[in-house]
């Protein structure tokens, strides 16, 4: 009699195909495909005439980001949903009937999760800046893809999604509740931020770079701001907030019954 045995590529690959079964997936992805794609909408302005390119406006990406506060609400309620989800019809059981150690099924989903939104959005704001490069050329706007930063900014920015989708997964396991899960990583990336402007000033600065969306603006910014950590160590810092809760949500799912 011949036992299957429970390797990593099979349990990754029951996420992604559990990943993929949901409705709720696919409307998520659409949804980021809109938000992204409305970064090409002040060039398209420009190429009509409806509006005059202003290289402050526009910066050295053309406006590629503009659709990022919306894409950042999207992969969060995507992270958080594979998880939630699972825990609303109950599936969750079997997952952990199936893979007793838990431990692998949480790190796969981490990783079906974080390498889809990384490769979609890495996709996505390629192709929304090679739309504003041509698009702005009508106007006389040259976006050169060698600019410095230009590439480090786009792959930095898919970089950033990724792990804001991981944290939604990681609070998805910690309270298991997709209302919740949203609104408590929806906290961490907008109110967070808000609380380091009423500390004082010789605080805020350094509170404000080591919050997720500090260390995402020092990895998306194809220039340094001397306020901003640089980029490297705005990469060290997500992956620190993605790890804690990630190593959080790993022990608390180990120590529950589901």
């Amino acid at each position: 009699m011949t036992t299957i045995g429970l390797t990593t590529p099979r349990i990754v690959s029951s996420e992604w195909r559990k990943q993929v079964s949901l409705r709720s997936t696919w409307w998520t992805w659409a949804v980021l495909v809109l938000a992204i794609a409305a970064g090409v909408t002040n060039s398209v302005g420009v190429a009509v005439g409806a509006l005059t390119p202003n290289p402050d406006e526009l910066g050295p990406l053309g406006g590629t980001l503009s659709g990022l506060g919306a894409a950042e609400i999207v992969v969060i309620v995507l992270g958080v949903l594979a998880v939630t989800g699972e825990y609303a019809t109950g599936a969750v059981r079997s997952s952990f009937t199936a893979v007793p150690a838990r431990t692998p099924v949480v790190l796969a989903k981490a990783a079906v999760v974080g390498v889809t939104v990384l490769v979609l959005s890495a996709v996505l704001l390629a192709g929304t800046f090679a739309a504003n490069r041509m698009l702005l050329a009508t106007a006389g706007y040259p976006l050169p893809w060698t600019a410095p930063g230009i590439l480090r900014a786009l792959a930095g920015t898919a970089v950033y999604l990724s792990a804001v989708a991981l944290l939604g997964s990681a609070v998805g396991w910690l309270l298991r509740s997709t209302a919740g899960a949203i609104g408590l990583v929806l906290g961490i990336i907008y109110v967070l931020p808000v609380i380091g402007l009423m500390l004082p000033e010789s605080i805020a600065g350094h509170y404000l770079r080591l919050l997720p969306s500090g260390a995402g603006t020092a990895i998306r910014e194809p220039l340094r701001v001397p306020e901003m950590l640089p980029a490297w160590a705005g990469f060290v810092v997500i992956a620190l907030w993605v790890a804690v809760f990630l190593a959080a949500a790993l022990a608390v799912v180990r120590r529950r019954d589901v």
